[in-house]
């Protein structure tokens, strides 16, 4: 094959000018990170993080945020501020984007009577623009409901619950409500198992349906109250520190103001909402539980999940911490769409079944059932729950 002398000239000018192109194409071209820009939202609830071994001001518990920044871009530093009014913004933190594109944090809401406004900016980041996400002022959350137990008595919101009821061929065949078995003062509800001990003497031994070969067949008083007001979407929390034995279990849960209506399911006939139970330190490696109980159309009864413990409740315990220890705020978001369970502010379960559409009541309860009987250990009675203060938010 011949070349001219221009054909030839033409080749090593070619030669010189591809080597530059590509060396452009790879350094002077815009990444496909940097012609994106993320957008962010920033989201607060009330004040639902406490944790602490003695009782404390509800007004003192602080919120709890998220941001979420979209497109994902995990790893990206945000730094979290806040301000009051139209004042100067202040940095309260700097976090990173998780593998969600959530930015997480606790914070307190408010500085007196003045609620904080939140929002996370993103910093510069590998050809990132900063970028600061939408804010959200605290004061969204309106408080509906609040009793911090300052008195000596139980207060005028609140009802004893099936009083001097011994429910026969029931759970709670064996126990029943009693005034004497709850306990105010010192800023905290105690709600109590005793023995009855007038019941035991009189009326001979309690024959459980459980199981007639038990050897615990004792009478037993329980403390078991509600609140008279009632509520339809919302937070709900309480700040509740339980009891080690077994034998018993302590309750923040939520029923139905409708009763049972067959075949109508959930939205029309609510829900038992159980934020949580607690079981004693030897049930399930001492574990809590929080639970959705509803019947559907059919009327086939449902519990979500099924019996199992909340291990992502763990991640609330501090070292040397336990249910029994300190107190926590356990809590539940309850929109028309779901319930998102949480414990100091960390959500440990989201269910989007059986969720109910009327209006409920907020219930605090001791409870010895049939089938925790035989492990009741008489010899710690009086065995207690014992609630700080509850609260109940909307928007």
């Amino acid at each position: 094959m011949r070349f001219s002398f221009r054909s030839l000239l033409a080749l090593v000018a070619l030669a010189l000018v591809v080597p530059t192109l590509a060396l452009t194409s790879e350094s002077a071209l815009p990444s496909a990170d940097a012609a994106v820009r993320q957008r962010g939202t920033t989201v607060l609830l009330p004040q639902v993080v406490q944790n602490g071994a003695k009782v404390a001001r509800a007004d003192g518990a602080r919120l709890a945020g998220s941001i979420r920044f979209r497109p994902i871009r995990k790893g990206r530093p945000v730094v979290i501020q806040r301000r009051i009014g139209t004042g100067a913004w202040h940095k309260v933190a700097t976090k990173r984007q998780n593998g969600a594109g959530v930015v997480n944090f606790v914070a307190p809401a408010k500085k007196r009577r003045h609620f904080y406004t939140y929002r996370g900016v993103a910093a510069r980041w590998k050809g990132l623009r900063k970028v600061a996400a939408r804010p959200q002022n605290a004061g969204v959350w309106k408080r509906k409901f609040s009793d911090e137990f300052s008195g000596t008595r139980l207060s005028a919101k609140w009802s004893y619950r099936a009083l001097g009821v011994y429910s026969a061929n029931s759970d709670r065949a064996c126990s029943k409500s009693t005034k004497d078995a709850v306990k105010v003062g010192g800023g905290r509800i105690s709600l109590l198992v005793k023995p009855d001990g007038v019941r035991d003497r009189n009326a001979g031994p309690c024959d459980a349906r459980y199981d007639n070969t038990w050897s615990n067949r004792h009478w037993y008083k329980n403390g078991h109250v509600n609140t008279k007001a009632s509520f339809r979407y919302g937070v709900a929390a309480a700040r509740v520190k339980f009891d080690r034995p077994q034998g018993a279990h302590g309750s923040f849960w939520m029923q139905s103001t409708v009763g049972d209506i067959p075949n109508v399911g959930p939205a029309k006939d609510g829900a038992e909402i159980d934020t949580i139970e607690y079981f004693g330190k030897t049930f399930k490696k001492g574990d809590v539980y929080q639970f959705i109980h509803y019947t559907d159309a059919g009327n086939t009864s449902h519990k979500v999940p099924d019996n199992r413990p909340i291990t992502a409740a763990r991640k609330a315990l501090k070292k040397d911490d336990d249910w029994f220890k300190r107190y926590h705020v356990f809590s539940v978001e309850w929109t028309p769409r779901a319930y998102v369970f949480r414990v100091d502010g960390i959500q440990t379960l989201k269910v989007t079944k059986g969720v109910s559409r009327v209006r409920e009541y907020m219930i605090l309860s001791m409870l010895s059932s049939g089938w925790e009987l035989e492990k009741m250990q008489r010899g710690t009675l009086p065995n207690s729950t014992q609630v700080d203060w509850v609260r109940f938010w909307q928007k």
